[in-house]
């Protein structure tokens, strides 16, 4: 089912397609894709004979106007005062296409460009500056699109841009650029309201998972995968015997209750990016409400059989050989993800298996479009299918890495429902190995493979200075006077606001997981709403797969009799069956749908602010206000514990109705400082962990706010104990939270202002927190 594909790169030359001249006019109309009105170069009348250099330049033409769908393999060069766009305007170019004298820009239709517009004014010495009026009515629709991108992988070498630079910007319609676009709007007077600004989510490859013979043996060596999927590690082949030994299959799927948890053993792989040896486990858990597990069996090969009842009949019987299980388990942390499973028909290698697929997928809402989005992932297993354990080289990314050949991951497979059944059973405990079976271990053959997951198709490195300003995949809007009434905002990786009034933000939707705003009003009062969400969908982190096959035999005990003139006698038939067993273990566990929305930069300015949304800052927050009323929240990081007299160097008046947030560093402390009684609040502690010995982890808490539950800073599960005591001053003695009595003695089960406590942990709590007025 999976070909070998050779690489042909033809390199077209598009031939000119000619121009035919026009004389003098105030009117220029575009009239095709090979026709178009251009400016004269020869001079006028009795003077033709004279060279064109002699003589000035023509007037510029006053208006370029597109009336029909026109798509321009020779794009044109627009050199007029004014351009009119009234249908459909597609232009590939190398740079986003650009304009020359223009000031006024409207558009009606479809606007379609690669990689996309530059809407400015530029003079004949290439000088850039603002132009003077821009309109993209309601009827208008602006896309970058990302042809110009590498399709095979994960790095980009032309990103989309969509600027605007203008006095006066109204933009009722729909802008739209690629997932490692930019959008730009840059002006004095800037209206948006009603329209929608869009950083398209990540899209497949046009040609994912496209194999490479590259020694011409017939056998594939090296691969591109699909976009903004990195290998992490991989490795394939019979298990290695003694080290890291044969499979427990008995250890597999074990059932507990209605729950499974599914184990892969040890096994060997080459980890990134210097393909060292590593042995690792594979380990998830499924609840028995949310099953994500499935099966398939079936009959390989089979024999007929005749038996003797005890009354001398015989029954004739078919009966199997070999038979084939196929478990496919998917652990998801978040039942969010809906999960499908298909099971291929069977493949050459004649063990039964199909080839796998599974579908995982998150569901939201487009907030620029107004429409429903799915984001997908697919995995396919083929290694049941053909059983070949090759491992093919990724080229696809700057430092080589691996991927088994048994495996693929897409971000779009149509054929998805197409490709086999969703399985023919249940799976239960027994379904790999019960207790009849003739082995508990096997040698077994094995894929294995760990994969990083990206929602933007190309992320800058790690390296210092690297901000979210810096990623691809954003929205800029720097206004004088900016509208935002109504607008629809969806960013993939940051959207920037700069404005020296803001007018209006009612019913604005704001989708993006990184902020950045620097806000003020003129008129004495801003109000800071509908510019933030708590979380943005985005499908982001880590795929493990592990895929064991093995064989191992049971038999089947039948009824029979011997019967002859003397004498008859029981004499039961044993039939050997074979069996084909095979496991996939997929693990999302550390795949994530929604991401925490990071306020990086927060600066409010105006005589009194009003704050209606959750805000978390990281970097910097400046609310530069003499009133300041919270209806929604404000939230410091660790990297900004300390609410200090520098935040607001000019407040008078705090009202709280929402919450304020101080977060701990790891020195735990943080500060707010204010002059006010009765300010809600809600402290976040970071509280070390340390269980290397009975004398380390300790610390000594007390509550900022009356009325904290002491349960609340409570932990469970394994490997995550706590220890909570209270120190008895009568009686010298530590009480423990945990014993029954502690409630009577404490007085409550709250924390009691004024008293200390003393606390433990195992792991390190960043956000266990105290809520309420301040003492």
């Amino acid at each position: 089912m999976k070909r070998i594909c050779k690489l042909a790169v033809a390199v077209g030359l598009l031939s000119w397609l000619g121009a035919r001249a026009a004389g003098p006019q105030p009117l220029y109309v575009n009239s095709g894709a090979t026709s178009y009105a251009i400016k004269p170069n020869a001079p006028p009348g009795n003077f033709a004979w004279l060279q064109p250099r002699v003589l000035p330049a023509p007037a510029v033409p006053p208006i370029f106007v597109n009336p029909g769908p026109v798509t321009f393999t020779n794009p044109p060069q627009i050199n007029a005062t004014a351009f009119l766009n009234l249908g459909t305007f597609a232009v590939q170019t190398l740079l986003p296409f650009d304009f020359q004298n223009t000031l006024y820009f409207t558009n009606r239709g479809t606007m379609i460009g690669a990689p996309g517009f530059r809407f400015d004014y530029t003079d004949d010495f290439g000088l850039r500056r603002p132009a003077a009026r821009f309109v993209n009515e309601a009827s208008g629709i602006i896309q970058s699109l990302d042809v110009n991108g590498y399709s095979g992988y994960s790095n980009v070498f032309f990103q989309t841009m969509l600027q605007i630079r203008a006095t006066n910007i109204l933009n009722p319609g729909y802008l739209q650029v690629g997932n490692q676009g930019t959008i730009r709007i840059e002006g004095q007077n800037v209206n948006l309201s009603r329209g929608g600004l869009e950083v398209v989510p990540i899209e497949g490859s046009p040609f994912p998972n496209v194999y490479f013979d590259d020694t011409d043996d017939g056998i594939p060596d090296s691969f591109l995968g699909d976009n903004a999927i990195y290998d992490l590690y991989w490795g394939a082949g019979i298990q290695p015997i003694p080290i890291p030994g044969p499979l427990n299959t008995a250890n597999v799927l074990r059932f507990l209750g209605t729950d499974l948890l599914a184990s892969s053993g040890a096994h060997v792989v080459q980890t990134a990016p210097n393909w060292q040896n590593q042995t690792v486990g594979l380990s998830t858990y499924v609840l028995g409400e949310y099953f994500t597990a499935f099966a398939n069996t079936g009959v390989v090969a089979s024999t007929f059989l005749t038996l003797t009842n005890a009354n001398g009949s015989v029954t004739n019987l078919l009966l199997p050989t070999n038979i084939f299980r196929q478990a496919v388990v998917v652990g998801v942390n978040d039942t969010n993800f809906t999960v499908r499973t298909r099971f291929g028909p069977p493949g050459p290698a004649g063990l039964g298996f199909g080839l796998v697929a599974v579908e995982i997928a998150s569901q939201t809402t487009n907030v620029a479009q107004g429409a429903p989005q799915t984001d997908t992932l697919y995995f396919v297993d083929y290694l049941g299918y053909e059983t070949n354990t090759l491992v093919v080289t990724n080229v696809g990314v700057w430092v080589p890495t691996g991927r088994p050949y048994a495996y693929e991951i897409y971000r779009e497979l149509p054929a998805f429902d197409f490709l086999g059944s969703y399985g023919n059973t249940s799976l239960f405990s027994g379904f790999l190995y019960n207790t009849t079976f003739s082995n508990v271990f096997a040698t077994n053959m094995y894929a294995a493979y760990r994969a990083s997951i990206d929602n933007i198709q190309s992320r800058p490195p790690r390296v210092p200075g690297v901000a979210p300003t810096n990623t691809p995949g954003r929205i800029e809007i720097v206004a004088d006077t900016l509208n935002l009434n109504r607008t629809r905002i969806r960013g993939e990786t940051l959207v920037e606001i700069k404005t020296a009034h803001l007018q209006n933000s009612d019913g604005t939707l704001v989708d993006v997981e990184n902020l950045v705003y620097d806000l003020s009003s003129t008129n004495g009062l801003l109000t800071v709403r509908n510019l933030a969400k708590d979380s943005f969908h985005a499908i982001r982190g880590e795929l493990r797969a592990w895929t064991g096959i093995w064989s191992n035999q049971f038999a089947l005990v039948l009824s029979n009799w011997f019967i002859d003139a003397n004498t008859n006698y029981f004499n039961p038939v044993t039939n050997p069956i074979d069996i084909n067993l095979y496991c996939l273990i997929l693990s999302a566990d550390f795949l994530t749908r929604t991401q925490q929305v990071i306020t990086h930069t927060l600066a409010l300015k105006s005589t009194n602010v009003v704050v209606d949304d959750p805000y978390l800052v990281s970097d910097k927050l400046l609310i530069n206000a003499e009133g300041l009323t919270v209806n929604g929240r404000i939230a410091l990081t660790n990297a900004l514990p300390d609410w200090r007299y520098a935040l607001t160097p000019n407040l008078r008046f705090l009202t709280n109705n929402g919450t304020l947030t101080i977060k701990s560093d790891n020195t735990g402390t943080g500060t707010l400082i204010h002059s006010t009684s009765g300010v809600n609040a809600t402290v976040e502690r970071y509280v070390a962990g340390n269980w290397s010995s009975a004398t380390s982890g300790w610390h000594l808490i007390s509550s900022p706010v009356a009325s904290q539950a002491i349960s609340a800073f409570e932990t469970s599960g394994a490997n995550n104990g706590y220890d909570f005591y209270g120190w008895n001053e009568p009686t010298n003695t530590w009480m423990n939270y945990k014993d029954a009595g502690f409630a009577t003695w404490n007085g409550s089960s709250n924390f009691e202002v004024g008293r200390g406590y003393l606390i433990s942990y195992e792991q390190t709590q960043t956000g266990k927190a105290f809520s309420g007025n301040l003492n």
